[in-house]
């Protein structure tokens, strides 16, 4: 649902101001959202409200999906990708702690990585 959708853009949100706190000359590490969804106003709606500053695309024809072949769980159709857009980790990252976790060290990781090939 739209609502269950944005309730996980504030979720990224959180996440994406604690990155931003380690990282500040943004925007090293950003999330890139696809939602599917036809209710467009509702999406843009929240986008407004919140203020997103990261890019959301709205897949009205949920092809975002079909075209990467992405498995039914949507647990498994997030992506932590590299600066060489290679997949680093999947999966949600707010599913318990350790998840959390993980993603924050890997993203300090690639994040150190970029600075020491500067």
């Amino acid at each position: 649902c739209t609502s269950c959708r944005m309730s996980d853009l504030m979720t990224w949100y959180t996440f994406d101001e604690y990155v931003y706190q380690r990282t500040p000359s943004r925007p090293e590490v950003m999330p890139a959202v696809v939602i599917a969804t036809r209710d467009t106003a509702s999406v843009n709606s929240y986008v407004r409200l919140f203020r997103y500053d990261f890019p959301i695309l709205i897949d009205t024809a949920h092809r975002f999906a079909a075209l990467n072949d992405l498995p039914p769980e949507e647990v498994l159709h997030t992506f932590l990708l590299d600066s060489e857009d290679r997949i680093e980790l999947v999966g949600w990252p707010f599913l318990n702690d350790k998840s959390i976790a993980l993603y924050r060290r890997t993203i300090e990781r690639l994040v150190k990585q970029l600075h020491e090939k500067e």
